[in-house]
């Protein structure tokens, strides 16, 4: 996940620039505010509750627009949730179409979930309604239990609207990797140049992809440091087009040329030893699905998951200058989807489609994780999870559930032995909140389903 730091500033017309090599950049498709017609009347918000409070009216878009910039977009907080919720008005952005009929996700709302007391360190109690609604830094939320929505709010934005994912990107990245090695067209225990000959000669090389997949390639590219130019994390994300380019960055960084810089990265650790949560291995997944498939990976993403849940809205997956997607963090999306591509792992897939879509094996790679690779004990504790997971998932809790967090506030736990998708995203500002949403989710799901604490 992204800290919370401060970026160097950039004018915003260069995250408006024109995208290369084909790539469509969509700018106005949130002008009007309309939903798509593609979506069904039965996909509105049914209750009151499900309403949304933050609403943008039109002199909001030149007051925000005007305001934003590359020092304070993602410090959380409506400026924030402007650019979270209307992201290709800030950001180049490709399309993931949707195809086919959508899938109907059925409301039955369990009173159990809403009126569940939240106790507060302050001695305050209240509902969990009035936890999302009043005091958790969350845009909105949703759970499907056996199929079936069971609670479903939006305090700070609409149904219909797409939210930046941030690092929920990965899961899906991971994901595609595991269906190419399904068809045959990857094998994880070969190394990363048998597919990348760009790569050979450099410290990727003799990496073996199920160690990239699991965040164990060695490469010494950790994520964290975005106020030091010189670090790889920051250096990466300039070149996707999200920090200031300095006078002092690589000339492949200042071009945009974000595989060619990857190809300079060094090496802290032999493969296959020790978790380092890397954006960089998302990227070089991302590399790797183009390589194979002859196509960009949000093509991919759209014929290989999105036209395959009964998507309502299309999806959009940021970019850069020159049309490198940002595979590790800029994936959009309405809610709902995201609980449809959850949906996929459970028992009720059959809401979403009539066809297995998640080969078996990958399923239980993801649940079984990789209990062999030294781990981040304490913070694995501190989410209530026993294991680091696979195919860029993050973690599996003691009854085999697994999840993917992103920056700002944004999850996505699956839990096919109880047959349960939870998705929210939010805008946090990360002060410290008062208890942290994601433990009181962890309780309400004990409370409610029984899952691991």
């Amino acid at each position: 996940m992204r800290l919370k730091k401060k970026i160097k500033a950039v004018l915003l017309s260069v995250a408006r620039t024109q995208v290369m090599t084909g790539c469509a950049l969509i700018a106005t498709c949130w002008l009007t505010g309309s939903v798509s017609s593609q979506q069904l009347k039965d996909t509105k918000p049914s209750t009151r509750e499900a309403e949304a409070t933050f609403r943008i009216s039109p002199s909001d878009y030149d007051r925000y627009l005007s305001a934003v910039n590359l020092k304070n977009w993602d410090d959380g907080g409506d400026l924030s949730r402007f650019v979270n919720l209307r992201t290709s008005l800030v950001f180049p952005a490709a399309s993931i179409p949707r195809t086919g009929p959508v899938s109907i996700l059925r409301s039955e709302p369990d009173r159990a979930l809403s009126t569940y007391q939240v106790h507060l360190a302050d001695g305050r109690v209240m509902s969990f309604d009035q936890f999302v609604n009043q005091v958790a830094m969350v845009d909105g939320i949703v759970i499907v239990h056996h199929g079936r929505i069971v609670y479903e709010r939006y305090p700070h934005m609409d149904q219909s609207d797409k939210h930046l994912l941030f690092s929920v990107t990965k899961a899906y990245i991971g994901t595609l990797v595991g269906l190419l090695e399904a068809d045959g067209l990857i094998n994880i225990e070969r190394p990363i140049e048998t597919y990348i000959p760009e790569l050979t000669g450099t410290s990727w090389a003799g990496t073996p992809i199920r160690e990239i997949l699991d965040m164990a390639s060695g490469i010494a590219a950790p994520d964290g440091d975005i106020e030091n130019p010189k670090s790889p994390h920051y250096r990466l994300e300039a070149s996707l087009g999200w920090l200031e380019m300095t006078p002092d960055l690589p000339e492949s960084v200042k071009a945009w040329r974000t595989f060619d810089y990857i190809k300079t990265l060094g090496r802290a650790d032999a493969p296959g030893k020790t978790f380092v949560y890397s954006s960089a291995n998302s990227l070089v997944l991302a590399w790797l699905i183009e390589k194979v498939t002859g196509r960009a990976v949000y093509d991919v993403l759209s014929e290989r998951i999105w036209s395959k849940i009964g998507a309502e809205s299309e999806a959009q997956l940021l970019v850069n200058r020159r049309g490198i997607a940002i595979a590790h963090a800029g994936l959009t999306a309405t809610l709902r989807d995201v609980a449809r591509f959850g949906l996929l792992f459970t028992p009720s897939r059959k809401v979403v489609t009539n066809k297995a879509v998640i080969p078996i094996h990958l399923l239980n790679a993801i649940e079984q994780g990789r209990e062999e690779i030294t781990q981040p004990k304490a913070v694995l504790q501190s989410y209530g999870s026993v294991k680091v997971s696979a195919y860029q998932w993050q973690a599996v809790t003691s009854d085999d559930a697994f999840w993917k967090g992103g920056y700002g506030g944004q999850m996505l736990y699956v839990s096919p032995g109880k047959d349960l998708v939870v998705a929210y995203v939010g805008s946090e500002e990360f002060r410290d909140a008062d208890p942290k949403f994601r433990v009181v989710v962890r309780q309400l799901l004990q409370y409610a389903y029984h899952a691991a604490p």
